[in-house]
Formats: structure tokens, sequence, C-alpha cells
């Protein structure tokens, strides 16, 4: 994965337009399942009741983008004050 001003390029090769970059996920309120958005309104890949309903992403770019956002977190983790005792 690249990442750029406003696009983020899987091993794919797919580009990804977004604000940043950034990669969100949140929790769908209604019905449990999991939404990811690269900005304000922007959702490319959607899952509710187990099912992919917006299959913008194959499941190798969606686990892509997930072990890297892990990787993203896990720095910003480490570098917080008092991080050593985590």
């Amino acid at each position: 994965m690249q990442t750029a001003r406003h696009r983020i390029i899987l091993s794919s090769g797919r580009e990804i337009h977004c604000l940043g970059p950034n990669i969100g996920i949140s929790l769908v309120a209604s019905g449990g399942g999991w939404r990811i958005t690269t900005g304000y309104d922007d959702v490319i890949h959607t899952q509710a009741d187990g099912s992919w309903h917006d299959d913008a992403l194959s499941h190798a770019e969606a686990r892509e983008i997930a072990e890297h956002m892990i990787r993203v977190w896990t720095e910003y983790r480490e570098g917080l004050p008092g991080s050593d005792s985590i």
C-alpha cells in the first residue's frame, strides 16, 4: 500500500481517493456491521449482517487496509506519553 496526499494505492493497483489520506471504520448503529470510509460521507466498503453489501473492495483489499490501519494505530499508541507501561 502506498499513501499520498489525497489517495491510497493498494497492491492490487486500485486507487482510492480520500481526504488526507484518512481511512475510518465505524460500527453501523442499526443492525450491526462495519463501514469503511475515506472522509465525511464516502463509504468504500460496508458489511451488515455478515454479508458484504458494497463490494467496492475485494477481501484482499479490505484486509490490506485493515493491516495498514492496525500498524498506524499501533505506532500511534506506542508514541503516546507513558506508552512503555502499556
